[in-house]
């Protein structure tokens, strides 16, 4: 009896501690993430959003964008401003589909997470979307070290994987110039006396 016990009890507590050993740089990122979620949350981050829609495409329509650009506002330890992008949601509608996407950035501006999703919906009211197609990607130092789509998970990813993590990457490098591209100016009154 006692071995009949181990035999079945043994293996998943050996899975279980297989899926539950993850990297130092994993484990960093995801704190990073929900402490930023939490910051976006509680208004603690400065946000712009930009919205674009194109006029007429043939064939598809009107395709509409939009994206928010979250940013830290700590003062550094010389008394300057710390303003640095950390995080991006973008939302994208393009005959009747829907895509989301959010990015997180390190201080430094590099990419460290991706989360995206599609499905049929609104771009007004994406909470009423039906979603699918999820997938994640963990970037450290410039290169892909996690990519989980539906219930699988690759660690340190080659082939198309590999290939989708550098379009992301990619993808990041142009949501940053985006956000640092034109912008609005500001009305006359808040440049008096400057």
């Amino acid at each position: 009896m006692k071995r009949i016990v181990l035999v079945m009890v043994g293996p998943c507590i050996l899975l279980g501690a297989l899926f539950a050993q993850d990297s130092p740089e994993i484990l960093s990122i995801r704190k990073m993430y929900n402490d930023t979620r939490s910051r976006i949350s509680g208004g603690e981050l400065y946000a712009v959003e930009l919205s674009a829609t194109l006029l007429v495409v043939p064939g598809i329509g009107s395709p509409r964008q939009r994206a928010v650009f979250y940013h830290s506002m700590n003062e550094g330890a010389s008394g300057d401003e710390d303003f640095h992008l950390c995080f991006s949601t973008s939302y994208y509608q393009h005959a009747g589909r829907l895509f989301y996407e959010e990015m997180l950035f390190d201080r430094s501006g590099a990419l460290l997470f991706f989360y995206g999703k599609e499905g049929n919906g609104e771009i007004e009211s994406p909470g009423s979307a039906q979603w699918q197609n999820e997938e994640r990607f963990y970037f450290w130092k410039g290169k892909c070290i996690r990519c989980m789509t539906g219930d699988s998970v690759v660690n340190n990813p080659g082939g198309r994987e590999r290939v989708k993590g550098e379009l992301i990457m990619k993808q990041a490098r142009a949501m940053r110039a985006l956000e640092r591209g034109p912008k609005v100016p500001l009305p006359v009154s808040f440049l008096q006396g400057r």
